[in-house]
C-alpha cells in the first residue's frame, strides 16, 4: 500500500512536468524557447515515471529495460536538441530579430 502510494506520487509529478512542458511548447512562439522547455520536461518527467514505475513493480527484468530506455534517451535527448537548435541558428536570417547573437 506504501509503495503504491510513493509509486502514484513520482508517476503524477512526471505528469505535472510533462503538462508544463507541453503549457510551455504552446506558450512560447519562437523555437528555441519550445526546444527548452520540451528538454526539461521530458529529462525530469522521465526520471520520475521510471522511479515511480520501478517502485510500483520491484526491481524486475523490466525494471532494467526501463533504466536501460531510460539512458538511450538521456543520451539522445541533448544531441537532437542541440542539432535542431544549430539547424535555426544556421539557416533563420531573422534570428537578431528573436535572440541576441553573437558576432
Amino acid at each position: 500500500m506504501i509503495r503504491d502510494i510513493i509509486a502514484g506520487i513520482f508517476i503524477s509529478l512526471g505528469t505535472i512536468f510533462y503538462i508544463i512542458g507541453v503549457i510551455g511548447n504552446f506558450r512560447f512562439g519562437y523555437i528555441l524557447n519550445r526546444i527548452h522547455a520540451a528538454g526539461i520536461g521530458d529529462s525530469l518527467a522521465l526520471g520520475l515515471f521510471i522511479i515511480g514505475c520501478i517502485i510500483l513493480n520491484g526491481f524486475t527484468s523490466t525494471s532494467l529495460k526501463l533504466i536501460v530506455a531510460a539512458g538511450i534517451l538521456y543520451f539522445t535527448s541533448p544531441i537532437s536538441t542541440h542539432m535542431l537548435a544549430k539547424l535555426e541558428a544556421e539557416t533563420n536570417p531573422d534570428l537578431e530579430k528573436e535572440c541576441e547573437v553573437e558576432k
